[in-house]
């Protein structure tokens, strides 16, 4: 997904397109449901759009709020999705159905989101760097926020949810360990943002990082 205003799926094998689908706006989110039936895409229309996972055709068209969405995910079973804009609110969406609830994270800086593997709760952050966690359901906050000192780029969960991994604009990456809430390790430094990041198993990350053109492999 991307700026161009559409969505693209490519064979991971042949590494070609094997689907292209027209968008009213850039596609800034993008989620798989873990049962695998649909595709969701924040779309900046102010819309979330649901994918058949089979043959990637829209199902639904969500009016999500009125400002653009900047997240959308699958939590819990899939039969959840959750969006998310900078204004503050967080929209829960019943799929198929798709009615929804809104709820209200206070204070916080709603520019990036992350959704515990649990889907019960999810992490927000943004340009001031700090780093709430909140229940989906109600919007309750949980804990104490962690303070990355610098605007975020990308915030996720290790798929046993016990760290999160937070990446900045301006070229730090931290791990951070979940139950204690402090970080795991030394911070990792890119020359230029760390736009995103990935967890290799139980011991590594990788971070892409912008102006290098790479990604980085770290313990």
């Amino acid at each position: 997904a991307g700026d161009f205003a559409g969505f693209r799926v490519w064979d991971i094998q042949t590494a070609t397109s094997i689907y292209q689908k027209d968008t009213d706006g850039a596609v800034v989110s993008i989620d798989f449901s873990d049962d695998q039936k649909y595709i969701a895409l924040a779309v900046e229309d102010s819309t979330a759009v649901i994918c058949d996972a089979t043959s990637y055709e829209p199902r639904w068209h969500l009016l999500v709020h009125e400002t653009n969405p900047r997240f959308v995910g699958f939590a819990a079973a899939g039969d959840l999705l959750v969006t998310v804009t900078g204004d503050g609110a967080v929209r829960n969406w019943r799929v198929p159905t798709a009615p929804y609830r809104t709820v209200q994270v206070a204070g916080a800086d709603l520019n990036r989101m992350a959704l515990h593997p649990a889907g019960e709760v999810a992490a927000f952050a943004g340009m001031k760097g700090k780093i709430q966690f909140h229940r989906v359901e109600t919007g309750d906050r949980i804990g104490e926020a962690l303070d990355f000192e610098e605007p975020v780029a990308r915030l996720l969960f290790s798929p046993q949810g016990d760290r999160i991994l937070v990446t900045g604009f301006r070229g730090s990456s931290r791990v951070y360990d979940m139950r204690e809430r402090i970080q795991v390790g030394t911070t990792i430094h890119c020359n230029g943002p760390a736009m995103d990041g990935l967890f290799l198993g139980a011991d590594r990350i990788a971070i892409a990082a912008f102006n290098e053109g790479s990604i980085k492999v770290f313990n």
